[in-house]
């Protein structure tokens, strides 16, 4: 058991958290084209308007993670440090 104040950030679980958001990108990449390919082809059948929609939501989340990893750069700008607590 460590010593380590609740208010320490561990920069080992931030590069987790920026890893899982690149794969979620990438995720959300496969995803738009693919329903992007079936929806916008030409292919008729009765679900073809929720392909389209569910095209849209993947190429929205997809510029949301893009514009996070811009806003969010994998170095962090300050130093973190323990704050002790009395």
């Amino acid at each position: 058991m460590t010593n380590q104040p609740e208010s320490y950030l561990n920069l080992y679980q931030t590069k987790q958290v920026k890893s899982i958001m690149r794969k979620k990108a990438l995720l959300f990449l496969v995803l738009a084209a693919v329903t992007g390919l079936v929806g916008f082809t030409g292919l008729s059948f009765s679900g073809i308007e929720v392909v389209r929609i569910m095209f849209l939501i993947f190429a929205d989340l997809l510029v949301i993670s893009l514009m996070a990893k811009l806003f969010f750069p994998e170095k962090p700008k300050m130093k973190y440090q323990p704050v002790k607590r009395r």
